[in-house]
């Protein structure tokens, strides 16, 4: 009987020692440096290795050292955050709600330097490291990308994709590419990033697009699609053409890992995350 409850006690520590590499550490949000209820948005700083995290509902941004896993700082901002992004070029960081401003932060600090009028609520946000300019996606009809200078914090221009509600952004810097996709108009956009002209369209994506990204490896993109049609639609760069679906049920955000040339896609209907093959558009086995 001892050698049982011995036995018994070393599996517990044995359990206890596995579930640790998991988790590293929790961060708690809401005390007397904070107040930011759900996070939901985050931003990474690069250049100081910090990490910003805002939500919905709390109308600040909370800055993260991420060495030590401390809170640093509280950045009130007008409105609750729904996106965040990050600009090396200027150390800057770029925040947008449900009002119609572009919000941005000088990192230095941690004020914010300015709000910019932007005619429209927005619904992402990318920056383009190689030319110092940010891509908001403008939740309207006529499915502009406002152009911001980076070194002005200005806007630029209005690029036209003809798409209604562009819905999901992100950037790719070897090749300097922008791609969006839309829930209006059921098709993925790439857009040049050095002259901020539209070079592609192709869909269906299906209904409405909740996660993108870019897989350099292979020059593929991934958009996420959820509710009533579950799949990652996958396309081809160069040329930019629809190459395959797959069925991921729930999907919600995408991530491109380059050590193994693989995309994760969760699961937020159930307790899942889908690793697909970049090579060969299949999920990993």
């Amino acid at each position: 009987m001892k050698s049982k409850l011995v036995l018994f006690a070393f599996c517990c520590v044995l359990s206890a020692s596995s579930l640790a590499q998991w988790q590293d550490t929790t961060i708690n949000l809401p005390d007397s440096v904070s107040g930011l209820m759900k996070p939901s948005c985050m931003a990474y700083d690069s250049v100081n290795n910090v990490v910003y995290v805002g939500s919905g509902a709390g109308k600040c941004v909370i800055a993260i050292d991420a060495a030590t896993n401390r809170k640093i700082a509280l950045i009130p901002v007008t409105d609750d955050p729904k996106a965040l992004c990050y600009n090396p070029a200027n150390n800057e960081l770029y925040c947008i709600g449900q009002s119609e401003y572009l919000v941005v932060v000088d990192v230095a600090t941690h004020e914010v330097k300015k709000a910019i009028a932007t005619g429209s609520r927005l619904n992402a946000l990318c920056c383009n490291t190689l030319n110092n300019k940010v891509y908001c996606a403008m939740d309207r009809w006529g499915g502009n990308i406002m152009v911001i200078d980076g070194t002005a914090d200005s806007v630029m221009r209005l690029i036209n994709t003809g798409a209604m509600y562009p819905t999901v952004l992100c950037y790719a810097p070897a090749t300097n590419y922008v791609y969006l996709a839309t829930w209006g108009s059921d098709y993925a956009v790439k857009i040049d990033g050095a002259t901020d002209s539209v070079v592609g369209i192709d869909g269906p994506i299906f209904y409405v697009p909740n996660g993108i990204c870019h897989n350099p490896e292979d020059n593929k993109t991934y958009v996420t699609s959820s509710d009533f049609y579950d799949h990652v639609v996958i396309f081809g760069c160069s040329p930019f053409r629809r190459i395959t679906e797959i069925l991921n049920r729930g999907g919600a955000g995408l991530c491109y890992n380059p050590v193994d040339d693989k995309v994760y896609s969760g699961d937020f209907r159930g307790t899942s995350v889908s690793v697909i093959d970049g090579a060969t558009n299949t999920y990993d086995s």
